[in-house]
């Protein structure tokens, strides 16, 4: 058992959530099943089926808990106080974003596979973090429909991410994509 999981009357629910992320962590997808969720929280393996009904339950609780996750790090972005200048503040919440996929691929990637069939609590949830996005690029929304600009700043910023284009690549890749900040620049400068 893994001794940062609480398993106490009551935290079955939130252990094996925990316990999910971390095999997430680790192991990507193919570790989440619900023995070996249940052996990491320390609980029967009867558990998740029991408050989650069973791993596609499971597997929607913890990706509402990434997003609540996901949210937090891009409000951590949008309010830092170094960050004065809206540019700053919409290219730290997009490089949050992307870090985060970066740091967390395996979860990022559940997440958002599961809203391809969201609960009203997974929408919600997942709502919050758009917001964000959304509330920084209204100042650039200015050449073209407001949703036009954000819906293609979420594309490159959701595309950069999932596609992993900010890590290092080796010399002989056939692709080296360029830094993130210098294609927020470019759609700035188009959409302006």
């Amino acid at each position: 058992m893994n001794p940062s999981i609480n398993t106490g009357r009551g935290d079955v629910r939130e252990a094996l959530i925990l316990a999910g992320i971390e095999l997430l962590d680790e192991q990507a997808t193919e570790g989440l099943s619900l023995r070996r969720i249940a052996a990491r929280a320390g609980v029967s393996h009867a558990a998740p089926a029991h408050y989650f009904d069973g791993l596609p339950g499971l597997r929607h609780a913890i990706a509402q808990r990434g997003f609540v996750l996901f949210a937090a790090a891009l409000a951590t972005a949008r309010d830092d106080q170094r960050l004065r200048h809206s540019f700053e503040k919409l290219e730290a919440i997009c490089l949050s974003y992307i870090q985060f996929a970066a740091n967390r691929m395996s979860l990022f990637r559940l997440m958002f596979d599961e809203l391809r069939t969201p609960s009203p609590d997974l929408s919600k949830v997942a709502t919050r973090s758009y917001l964000i996005l959304q509330e920084a690029s209204a100042p650039y929304s200015k050449g073209t429909a407001p949703d036009e600009f954000e819906t293609t700043l979420w594309a490159m910023t959701h595309g950069y991410a999932s596609l992993e284009l900010g890590r290092e690549r080796p010399p002989s890749a056939p692709f080296k994509a360029p830094a993130f900040s210098e294609m927020l620049n470019n759609l700035i400068a188009r959409n302006g």
